[in-house]
C-alpha cells in the first residue's frame, strides 16, 4: 500500500521529502523488499536530497530481511563515510544478516566497531554475535560473549540461553551446557523444548545417560513438551 501511494505521488510530481522516502523504505524493510529499498535510496540521492541515518537503517534492515549481508555491510560503510553516527539499530541488522549466513568474523567485527565508536552494544547485538559463532562451530567464543553479557549487566533471554547451550552442545561441553540450564532455573526462566533438547544432547554426547534421563523427567514435569528430537536424543543415551 505504501509503495502504491508513493507511486501515485511520484507520477503526480509531488514534492517528496526525505521523511516520505524513509517511510516507504521502512515499509520495504518490513516486507523484505531489499531491491526496492535500494532503488528508493538511489532515487533519493539522485534527486539531490540527503539520506539520513533513518534512511540507511531502514535500507540495511531490508537487506537483512532479504538475506543480502554484503549489501548490508556496504550500506553501513557508506554511513561511516558520510560521517553518520553509528548506533545499534543498523549495526544489529547487519550483524543479524551476517549471523544468518554464518559470517561470524564479520559479526564480531561489527560488534568491535560499536565499542570503537563508544556505542554500547545491546543484548540483541551480543545475541546475534553469539548465534553467528554458534552456527560456525566457534562455541568457545560464543560462550565468552554470553559471559560478557553478565559482565555488562545485560539480562539474556530464553533465546540467548538456548543459543549458548546449543553452542556448548556442539562443542561437547556438557558441564557448561548444564550450568547454563541450571542458571535458567535459578532465574526462574521457562525452559523451552529447545532448551531441554540441547542440554539432553550435550549429556548424551559425553555418555552421561543418567543425566539425560533426569532431564527428560524434568521436561515431562514442566510445561515443555518432548518432540521427536527429544526422543531421538534420549534413544542414544
Amino acid at each position: 500500500k505504501a509503495l502504491h501511494l508513493f507511486g501515485l505521488a511520484w507520477e503526480s510530481k509531488s514534492n517528496l521529502d526525505t521523511i516520505t522516502f524513509n517511510a516507504v523504505i521502512g515499509a520495504c524493510e518490513k516486507q523484505g523488499e531489499w531491491s526496492k529499498a535500494l532503488q528508493l535510496l538511489a532515487v533519493l540521492t539522485q534527486n539531490k536530497q540527503e539520506a539520513n541515518a533513518v534512511t540507511f537503517s531502514a535500507a540495511i534492515g531490508a537487506c537483512k530481511e532479504g538475506g543480502k549481508w554484503k549489501m548490508a555491510l556496504q550500506l553501513l560503510s557508506l554511513m561511516a563515510q558520510a560521517n553518520m553516527k553509528l548506533d545499534t539499530i543498523p549495526c544489529n541488522s547487519a550483524m543479524t544478516a551476517c549471523e544468518r549466513v554464518g559470517r561470524w568474523r564479520q559479526a564480531l567485527q561489527l560488534l568491535s566497531s560499536l565499542a570503537q565508536s563508544n556505542v554500547e552494544a545491546s543484548p540483541i547485538s551480543l545475541s546475534a554475535a553469539i548465534s553467528a559463532c554458534r552456527n560456525a562451530g566457534m562455541w568457545e567464543i560464543a560462550l565468552h560473549l554470553f559471559n560478557a553479557m553478565a559482565e555488562n549487566k545485560m539480562k539474556p533471554d530464553t533465546v540467548t540461553f538456548n543459543t549458548a547451550i546449543s553452542a556448548c552442545e556442539r562443542g561437547c561441553d556438557r558441564q557448561s551446557a548444564l550450568q547454563l540450564f541450571i542458571s535458567m532455573s535459578l532465574r526462574r526462566m521457562e525452559c523451552s523444548t529447545m532448551t531441554f533438547n540441547a542440554t539432553i544432547r550435550a549429556s548424551v554426547k559425553e555418555g552421561a545417560w543418567w543425566e539425560a534421563f533426569q532431564l527428560l523427567d524434568a521436561m515431562t514435569a514442566s510445561k515443555s513438551e518432548p518432540d521427536s528430537m527429544t526422543f531421538n536424543a534420549a534413544m542414544f543415551a
